[in-house]
C-alpha cells in the first residue's frame, strides 16, 4: 500500500488538472478546481460552428456542476465562423490570444465580473465594430485589440476600475474616432494608440502619470490634446507625425520635467504651445518640423534646449529664452527662416550657443547675445542674411568656424571681450563688404593674427550732432519736453563715421521760457546725453547738447489745459455733524496761469462750503464738493464727503471685559485696548491667578465658545469673557485632577457657526474641524433645507479656531438654481469675507449637489519667492469656488473683504494699499476694484476668479518724474496700483509719446476689465507684454483693428483714438451710457477735423470734464505723451 502511494501521490484537495468535452456546448474544458459536486473550469477550445455563441456560465458533467471562470489561451483562435459571442459574469479572465484572428467577429458582450483581458485577447479581430468594457475589468494586456481596424466604438463603465492601457493595446485600430480613457487609469503604455489614424479626440483623465513612447504615433487626425496635472512621464515619440494636431494644453501645475525626444516631431498643424513650469529639458527633435508653429512660451524652469528641438519650425517669428537655460543645442532653431526676434532673459545663464543653432534664420535682424555666453559654436548664425549687427559679450572666449558665414547684411560687430576670442578665418565669410568690427579701447589681440584680416576699429565717441532748431511752437505751450516739441534722441558720431542714436534728458525747467509771456520768445534748452552702455567716451567729450526753440507770439489770450483734484485736509472723507473740514484743490499743471477755483456743493444739502473751501457739516448724509477753475476752461474736480453722527464713531470701537464669575481670590485680567470691527483679539493670561474654593480655573467662556489664554477671536461687538470653573473634591489626587481637567477642556472646547437668515432667524451648528489640515468645514446643506429653504439671503459667521487658517463652506446647489437677482450668501471668516450672489452662474449646475466656497490664509512657507517679495508679511488669501469637485470662475462678480491692519508707516500712506491676484501659473495682476477702508480696516474688492489674492502696499516712483510735477501724483498712484509701468524699472520717460498697445494696457488694467479670448490681432504676438490686455480689448469690442485684422500696437496713439477707446471701455465697465450733444464741441476751432467715429466719444469726454483741450483746440490727431495719458486715466479712475 505504501508502495502504491509513492508511485501515485495524491493531489491536494481542490487541485484538479483533468480535461473533458461538453457535448452540448461544444466546449473543451480544463478543470481548475473540484470540491464535492461543484468545481471551476477554463474553456480551452471551441468546436462549435455556429455564428452566434453564448458561453454558458455553468456546465454539468458527470454529476458535477462546474462554473466557467476563464476563457483560456487560444480558446477561440482563428474561429472564422464566429460573429457574436457573449461572455458570462462568472468569467474572471479572458486569457492570452483567446479570440486571436477571429476576423469575422463583430459583436462581443463582456459581462460584469471579468477582471482581466490579457495579451492579444482580440488581436486581429478585423470585423469587431464596438465593445463595452465593464467596470470590473482592471487591466487590458498588450496587443489586446491590435489591428482591430474596424473597431469604431469602445465604451467603458462610468465606474471603470481599469488601471492601465497595455502596450500596443489599440495599435492600428484605424476605425477609432474618439476615446475616453477611464478615470482610474494611471498609465498609457508604449504604442498604445499607434497609427489610429482616424482618432480625432481623446480624453486623458487626471490621474494618468505616464504616456509611453509612440503612444499616439501618426494619429493623423488628432486635433487637440489636454495633458493632466498628474502626468509625470511624457516619453519619446508620443505624438510623432500627428500632423493635424493644432493644440496641446498642459494643465498646471504640471508634473512633467522633460519634453521627450521627437515628442511632437512633424506635428505640422501645431500653432502655439505653452510649456508648463517645472519642465527643465526640451529634448532633441522635440518640435522638429512643426511648420505651423507661430508661438511657443518656454517656462522659467527650463535649463536645456536639445539638438534640433525647433529645427524647421519655419513660421516661428520670435522666441524668448528664459534665464535658467544654460545650453542651446546644435541645430536648435535651424532653418527657422521667419524667426525675427530672439530675446534672452536679463539674467540669462546660458553658456553655449550650439553649432548651427540659428543656421538659416533669414528673418533675424539683430540679436543681443547674453553676457553669460562663453562659446559660440560653428555655423551658429550661418546665412542669417538680414542680420545687420551683433554684440559679442565680455566672456566669449571662442567663436566657431563659419559662425557668421553668409550673413550678407552684417555690417557692425561690437566685440566686448577685452581678450580677442579664438576664431577661424571663415568666421565672417560672405558678410557685407563694409563690415566693421568695433573693439574696446583697452582690448588686446584684435590687431594681429586672424583678427588683423578684418576692419577692426577701437570704438569711441567722436562728437554729438546738435538737433535742428525747433520752430512754430504756439504761445502758451506747456513747459515740458512734449509741449516744446523737443526731440527724444540726438545723433552720435562714432569712430569710423558710424552714426548711432542716444537718448537725451532736457533741462526744460532751467530754460528761459515763460509760458505766461504772450510775446515771441527764442531761447536755448540744454540737455544731458545718455550714452548707450556699450559706448565708451575715452576722450571725455562733454555729454551735452543744446537746441534753439522759438515760441510764436500769442494771437490772443490763452488758457493752458489744466485739471483739478479735490482732497480733504488730512486725507479723510468723513466729517462729524457740527464739525468743519478744510477742502483743498490741486490744480494741474503747476505752471497754470490762473489757479483760482470756485467752491460749491453740487449734490446733497447736509453741508455748506465757503469761498475758501471750508466745509461745515449740518446733518447726516452725503455731499459732493466741486472746485471749478476760474480761468474759463470749465475744468473741475469733485470729492464725495460722508457726514456722520457722533454715535457712528462710538459704535466703531469695542471693548473686552473679563469677569471672574464668583472668584474668591486673585484679580481678573484688564484689557485696556479699543478694538475695531474685524480686529483679532488675543485672550489674556490669568495673570491674577484667580482662585475659587472647591474649583479650579480652566478658561474663559463667551457666546457659548470656550477660550484658553492665548486663543484668539474676531471682535464685532463689545465682549464679556467669564471665568469657567471646574469642581473638585477635597480629597482628589493631584494627578487625577490634571487628567480630568485635560479631558474636560477637550470636551468643552467646541466651536459653533452661526447661520442667520432674513428677519434675524438664527441657527447654530457645531463645527467640523480637521486640525491636521488646519481646516474648518461648514456643511449647511441639511440646515438650509430644514430651517431656511432656498429663497432667502443668508449670512454664515465662523469664529476663529485655534490652529486653523482655512474655512470651507458647503452650500446646496439649489440655492444657485433659482437665479434670484437680489439674494446672496455672506460667508464671514476670520481670514476674510465673501459675498456671493445666487445668480452667479450663467451655466447650469443641475447635476451638482453642492457649491463650495473655500477661504484660507496662506502661510509664508507656501508662497513663491516672487509673491513673498510682492506681499511681504501682508495677508495672502486663497479664494476658491467649486461646484462638485471642479474649480469654476464666476460669471458675475463676488465681493471680497480681507482684514488688514497696516503698520503705522503704511497707515500714513494707506491709499497705496491694494490687491494683486496670483493665477495658477504664478502670474500676478492688479485688481482695479481694490480699495482699503481705513475705518473698517479691510481691503475690499470684486472678482470673478478663483485664485490667490495678496494685500500689497507699494509707493512706486521714478527717477525722472520730478520734471513733470503736474503729473507726478497720478503717475505714482497708477504705478503703485500696478496699472502702469515705466519704460524701465526706474525711468518713466513722461514726455515720450504713448503707444497704442501701452495705452490699451493701462486702460484695461485701470478699469479691471477681463474676458476670455481665443484669438487676437494679426500683429499682436503671443509673447508680447500686451498680448493679454489687447486681446481682452478686442474681445470686448474696445479695440477694433483694420480690415486686415491689424492693430498697429507699437504706433503712437492719437488723442481722438485715446478718447474713443476710453468711451468704449467705460461702456463695458459700468454700463456707462452717457450722451452729450455735439454742440459742446462748437467752442473748439478744430471740431471739423474730428473723425466721424470719434466725435460722440470726444463730446462725452469733454462733457464729463475729462478733457479740456488747449488753445481752443482738441487736436484730435495730436499725439499724447505718456504723462498726459496717465493723468487722463487717473481722472477716469477717480471719477468712475
Amino acid at each position: 500500500m505504501v508502495f502504491l502511494l509513492i508511485l501515485f501521490p495524491l493531489k491536494p484537495l481542490g487541485a484538479v488538472d483533468s480535461e473533458f468535452v461538453d457535448s452540448e456546448s461544444g466546449l473543451k474544458l480544463r478543470v481548475i478546481t473540484e470540491e464535492g459536486d461543484t468545481g471551476t473550469v477554463e474553456v480551452i477550445r471551441h468546436d462549435y460552428t455556429e455564428s452566434f455563441y453564448n458561453i454558458p456560465a455553468t456546465i454539468e458533467y458527470n454529476g458535477i456542476v462546474y462554473t466557467v471562470t476563464s476563457i483560456g489561451e487560444y480558446a477561440f483562435y482563428d474561429c472564422k465562423s464566429l460573429t457574436s459571442v457573449t461572455i458570462p459574469a462568472t468569467v474572471l479572465a479572458i486569457r492570452s490570444h483567446a479570440f486571436y484572428l477571429c476576423d469575422n467577429l463583430v459583436s462581443v458582450v463582456i459581462s460584469e465580473g471579468v477582471q482581466h483581458i490579457e495579451e492579444s485577447a482580440f488581436n486581429g479581430c478585423k470585423s469587431l465594430y464596438s465593445i463595452f468594457i465593464p467596470d470590473s475589468v482592471t487591466s487590458l494586456g498588450e496587443y489586446v485589440f491590435y489591428d482591430c481596424n474596424n473597431l469604431e466604438f469602445i465604451q467603458f463603465s462610468s465606474d471603470s476600475q481599469l488601471r492601465e492601457i497595455g502596450q500596443k493595446a489599440f495599435y492600428g485600430c484605424t476605425g477609432l474616432r474618439s476615446f475616453v480613457i477611464p478615470n482610474n487609469v494611471t498609465s498609457i503604455e508604449d504604442f498604445a494608440f499607434y497609427n489610429c489614424m482616424n482618432l480625432t479626440s481623446i480624453s486623458i483623465p487626471e490621474g494618468v502619470k505616464r504616456i509611453g513612447q509612440y503612444a499616439f504615433y501618426e494619429c493623423d487626425n488628432l486635433r487637440t490634446i489636454v495633458l493632466p496635472e498628474s502626468l509625470i512621464d511624457l516619453d519619446e515619440y508620443v505624438f510623432y507625425g500627428c500632423d493635424n494636431l493644432k493644440e496641446i494644453k498642459f494643465l498646471e501645475p504640471s508634473g512633467i520635467s522633460a519634453i521627450g525626444k521627437n515628442t511632437f516631431y512633424y506635428c505640422t498643424g501645431l500653432q502655439s504651445v505653452i510649456i508648463p513650469e517645472g519642465v527643465t529639458s526640451i529634448d532633441e527633435f522635440a518640435f522638429y518640423g512643426c511648420t505651423s508653429l507661430v508661438s511657443i512660451i518656454l517656462p522659467e524652469s527650463l535649463q536645456t534646449i536639445g539638438e534640433s528641438a525647433f529645427n524647421a519650425c519655419n513660421n516661428l517669428s520670435s522666441i524668448y529664452i528664459p534665464q535658467n537655460v544654460i545650453d542651446i543645442g546644435g541645430y536648435a532653431f535651424y532653418d527657422c527662416d521667419t524667426l525675427e526676434r530672439v530675446e534672452f532673459a536679463d539674467e540669462s545663464k546660458i553658456k553655449v550657443i550650439g553649432a548651427n543653432a540659428f543656421y538659416n534664420c533669414k528673418g533675424l535682424r539683430t540679436i543681443i547675445v547674453p553676457e553669460s555666453v562663453t562659446d559660440i559654436e560653428a555655423y551658429a548664425f550661418y546665412n542669417c542674411e538680414n542680420l545687420t549687427s551683433i554684440t559679442i559679450p565680455w566672456q566669449v572666449t571662442s567663436i566657431g568656424s563659419g559662425a557668421f558665414d553668409s550673413c550678407s547684411s552684417l555690417r557692425e560687430v561690437l566685440m566686448q571681450p577685452l581678450i580677442a576670442p579664438a576664431i577661424e578665418e571663415n568666421i565672417f565669410n560672405n558678410c557685407a563688404s563694409d563690415l566693421v568690427v568695433f573693439v574696446q579701447p583697452t582690448a588686446q589681440g584684435y590687431f594681429d593674427g586672424i583678427w588683423a584680416n578684418f576692419n577692426v576699429h577701437q570704438i569711441k565717441l567722436m562728437s554729438i550732432v546738435a538737433p535742428e532748431p525747433v520752430t512754430g511752437i504756439k504761445n502758451g505751450a506747456v513747459k515740458t519736453v512734449q509741449g516744446l516739441g523737443l526731440p527724444n534722441t540726438v545723433t552720435l558720431i562714432l569712430s569710423g563715421g558710424i552714426k548711432r542714436q542716444a537718448s537725451i534728458i532736457w533741462k526744460v525747467d532751467e530754460c528761459a521760457y515763460n509760458p505766461n509771456d504772450t510775446k515771441k520768445q527764442t531761447f536755448e534748452v540744454e540737455g544731458v546725453v545718455i550714452l548707450p552702455d556699450d559706448l565708451p567716451n575715452p576722450d571725455g567729450i562733454p555729454l551735452l547738447a543744446k537746441v534753439l526753440v522759438t515760441v510764436e507770439e500769442a494771437e490772443s489770450g490763452f488758457l493752458p489745459e489744466s485739471a483739478i483734484t479735490v482732497i480733504a485736509a488730512g486725507g479723510s472723507d468723513r466729517v462729524v455733524v457740527g464739525n468743519k473740514l478744510q477742502m483743498l484743490a490741486i490744480v494741474e499743471p503747476d505752471d497754470a496761469g490762473n489757479k483760482a477755483v470756485v467752491w460749491s456743493i453740487v449734490k446733497g444739502n447736509g453741508a455748506d462750503i465757503d469761498e475758501n473751501g471750508l466745509l461745515t457739516a449740518h446733518s447726516v448724509g452725503t455731499v459732493v464738493v466741486r472746485a471749478t477753475a476760474q480761468d474759463g476752461s470749465q475744468v473741475y474736480g469733485e470729492k464725495e464727503i460722508y457726514i456722520i453722527d457722533d454715535s457712528d464713531i462710538k459704535e466703531k470701537w469695542y471693548t473686552v471685559i473679563y469677569d471672574g464669575n464668583g472668584h474668591t481670590g486673585g484679580t481678573v485680567p484688564q484689557d485696556y485696548n479699543l478694538y475695531m470691527a474685524g480686529d483679532r483679539v488675543t485672550v489674556l493670561d490669568n495673570t491674577g491667578k484667580l482662585t475659587k474654593s472647591g474649583y479650579v480655573f480652566i478658561g474663559w467662556i463667551y457666546d457659548h465658545q470656550f477660550y484658553l489664554p492665548g486663543d484668539t477671536f474676531i471682535i464685532n461687538k463689545d465682549v464679556k469673557l467669564e471665568a469657567y470653573w471646574f469642581p473638585i473634591d477635597k480629597g482628589t489626587d493631584h494627578r487625577s485632577i490634571k487628567k480630568d481637567f485635560t479631558v474636560f477642556t477637550e470636551k468643552l472646547k467646541k466651536y459653533k457657526v452661526s447661520i442667520i437668515g432674513e428677519n434675524e432667524r438664527k441657527v447654530t451648528k457645531e463645527l467640523e474641524i480637521d486640525k491636521n489640515a488646519a481646516n474648518v468645514v461648514v456643511d449647511t446643506i441639511d440646515i438650509i433645507r430644514k430651517s431656511f429653504g432656498y429663497d432667502e439671503s443668508l449670512m454664515i459667521i465662523v469664529p476663529a479656531v485655534e490652529g486653523v487658517n482655512s474655512y470651507t463652506l458647503i452650500l446646496p446647489a439649489t440655492l444657485f438654481k433659482e437665479g434670484q437677482d437680489e439674494k446672496k450668501v455672506i460667508f464671514s471668516t476670520p481670514e476674510g469675507e465673501v459675498i456671493v450672489p445666487y445668480n452667479i452662474f450663467l451655466q447650469t449646475i443641475e447635476d451638482e449637489k453642492s457649491v463650495n466656497i473655500y477661504i484660507a490664509r496662506l502661510e509664508q512657507s507656501a508662497l513663491s519667492p516672487k509673491i513673498k517679495e510682492l506681499a511681504g508679511n501682508n495677508p495672502v488669501v486663497q479664494l476658491t469656488l467649486e461646484t462638485g469637485n471642479k474649480k469654476v470662475n464666476m460669471t458675475r462678480p463676488v465681493m471680497v473683504s480681507i482684514p488688514y491692519k497696516p503698520s503705522a508707516e503704511i497707515n500714513l500712506d494707506w491709499e497705496y494699499i491694494t490687491i494683486w491676484k496670483i493665477d495658477h501659473s504664478g502670474n500676478e495682476t492688479p485688481v482695479a476694484s481694490a480699495e482699503y477702508d481705513p475705518q473698517e480696516r479691510k481691503v475690499n474688492f470684486t472678482t470673478t476668479f478663483s485664485g490667490q489674492y495678496a494685500v500689497v502696499w507699494q509707493h512706486k516712483t521714478f527717477k525722472d518724474i520730478d520734471r513733470v510735477a503736474w503729473a507726478q501724483k497720478a503717475i505714482e498712484f497708477m504705478a503703485s496700483k500696478g496699472f502702469i509701468t515705466g519704460l524701465t524699472d526706474n525711468l518713466f520717460v513722461a514726455d515720450a509719446s504713448i503707444t497704442r498697445a501701452d495705452f490699451v494696457t493701462y486702460l484695461i488694467r485701470s478699469l479691471g476689465l477681463t474676458a476670455e479670448f481665443d484669438d487676437n490681432f494679426a500683429d499682436v504676438l503671443p509673447e508680447s507684454d500686451y498680448y493679454e490686455t489687447v486681446g481682452i480689448a478686442r474681445k470686448l469690442g474696445i479695440a477694433l483693428g483694420d480690415e486686415n485684422n491689424k492693430f498697429y500696437p507699437d504706433e503712437t496713439i492719437s488723442r481722438q483714438d485715446m478718447m474713443t477707446l476710453t468711451d468704449r471701455a467705460l461702456r463695458q465697465y459700468k454700463e456707462f451710457d452717457y450722451f452729450y450733444d455735439h454742440k459742446i464741441l462748437d467752442k473748439y476751432k478744430d471740431k471739423n477735423e474730428i473723425s466721424d467715429y470719434a466725435i460722440n466719444s470726444i463730446a462725452i469726454m469733454v462733457g464729463e470734464g475729462l478733457i479740456v483741450g488747449y488753445d481752443d483746440r482738441i487736436n484730435p490727431y495730436g499725439k499724447a505723451s505718456r504723462a498726459e495719458a496717465v493723468v487722463f486715466l487717473y481722472r477716469v479712475y477717480n471719477k468712475y
